[in-house]
């Protein structure tokens, strides 16, 4: 049984917990719990005026880009693209 670590990659699960570490934001990516895919790399927040869709487009999430990411606020709702980060973290409070 293999029992090193993979730091080059995360599962879906690894990778939304750490963007929500980081970001403040909760994601979920569609695609296996127990899928690997890339680490996220960013050990900073992006900045607050920046919208969901740049910040989805952005080479921020490019570990987990195979998959569909949507971005959920704090109502349970997927804000719309033009949506400030900023505005979107307020929902969490």
């Amino acid at each position: 049984m293999d029992t090193s670590l993979d730091l080059e990659r995360a599962t879906t699960e690894e990778f939304e917990h750490t963007v929500w570490l980081i970001e403040g934001i909760r994601i979920v990516i569609r695609a296996p719990r127990s899928e690997k895919i890339g680490n996220y790399k960013p050990k900073r927040a992006a900045d607050e005026g920046w919208s969901i869709t740049k910040w989805l487009e952005s080479d921020r999430l490019k570990g987990a880009k195979p998959f569909e990411i949507t971005v959920i606020d704090g109502d349970g709702e997927e804000p719309h693209g033009r949506s400030l980060l900023r505005t979107v973290r307020q929902t969490y409070n």
